[in-house]
């Protein structure tokens, strides 16, 4: 794997530093873990809109309601209805 500079601003890098040092991890680590968290975090963040999208469509929510509904009865968990979740906390 290659490396390239980054320009970050002095205060950037001490944080990155200090959390590296918390970690026990050299800073590449931290901002690898960093870029890690944040494209997951816009990842929920999009789908979490795709699904607000698709319920604010009342002939498309009942269409996907329709689709995934077969899913529900599949896995005899018991488990709730997970209709309301917020996916940006899993």
């Amino acid at each position: 794997m290659g490396t390239v500079t980054v320009r970050v601003s002095t205060d950037t890098r001490d944080r990155i530093a200090e959390l590296a040092r918390e970690a026990g991890q050299p800073m590449s680590a931290v901002i690898d873990e960093a870029i890690r968290d944040y494209e997951r975090k816009r990842f929920f963040e999009d789908l979490n809109r795709q699904v607000a999208a698709t319920r604010a469509d009342p002939e498309a929510w009942a269409d996907h309601q329709a689709e995934t509904a077969v899913f529900d009865k599949a896995a005899g968990d018991g488990l709730a209805d997970l209709d309301d979740t917020d996916y940006s906390t899993w």
